[in-house]
């Protein structure tokens, strides 16, 4: 297994293991979904009715936050073969994206406006069903998990990735082919960037960051 296989198959584990979690409070919801309500268990109805939505649109979420984190992992693979030296250097127009995409970060955000009233008001007790209401509390601590990560990945883009490029580039120039002057220019400077034994230093903790 590569290195890149490796950690591809760390960050794809976290995720099956917030999904299965997700899939279970799914099962759990559609379960009692079969149940006969009285009267007075409208507001227990509504609430998971709301919830199978929120959950719902949350495996959507997972989808888009690992194909943006496959987005990144390719573009700083990209400049770690250039910085290399691979005998084949990928084109100018190429690093110059990856050099952007190591700037970005869109992660697993979830929204549960239902999920955080019944955790913070103590309603959690609406529902009946014990095996749910154990889910989404253990839901509810792994989402706070994945939020401290995150944050500390965004946290690195910002104070080190970002400033790194930003003493060595035009970004808008970098990014943008509509500055055609600015932009050869900034094209021109990627070589020199890609030799210095710092920029590699700054991609591995920024792969390494990525994959946790």
């Amino acid at each position: 297994m590569t290195g890149r296989e490796a950690s591809e198959s760390r960050w794809k584990r976290r995720a099956a293991e917030i999904l299965s979690i997700i899939v279970g409070i799914l099962l759990a919801l559609s379960a009692d979904a079969g149940r006969k309500y009285l009267a007075d268990r409208g507001t227990e109805r509504e609430i998971l009715a709301a919830l199978r939505a929120e959950f719902a649109a949350d495996v959507r979420e997972i989808g888009a936050d690992q194909k943006a984190r496959e987005g990144k992992l390719a573009a700083i693979e990209l400049l770690g073969t250039a910085h290399g030296g691979a005998a084949e250097t990928p084109d100018a127009e190429a690093l110059a994206a990856a050099l952007i995409e190591t700037m970005n970060w869109r992660y697993y955000t979830p929204s549960h406006p239902v999920l955080d009233d019944l955790l913070t008001t103590g309603r959690l007790d609406l529902i009946r069903s014990d095996g749910l209401r154990r889910a989404l509390m253990e839901f509810g601590q792994e989402r706070t998990r994945i939020a401290v990560t995150e944050e500390q990945e965004r946290n690195f883009v910002a104070q080190q990735v970002q400033p790194y490029l930003a003493a060595r580039f035009d970004l808008e120039a970098l990014s943008s082919p509509g500055y055609p002057v600015q932009h050869a220019a900034a094209l021109r400077a990627i070589p020199a960037v890609l030799t210095e034994t710092s920029f590699g230093s700054l991609l591995y903790l920024d792969r390494h960051r990525t994959e946790e």
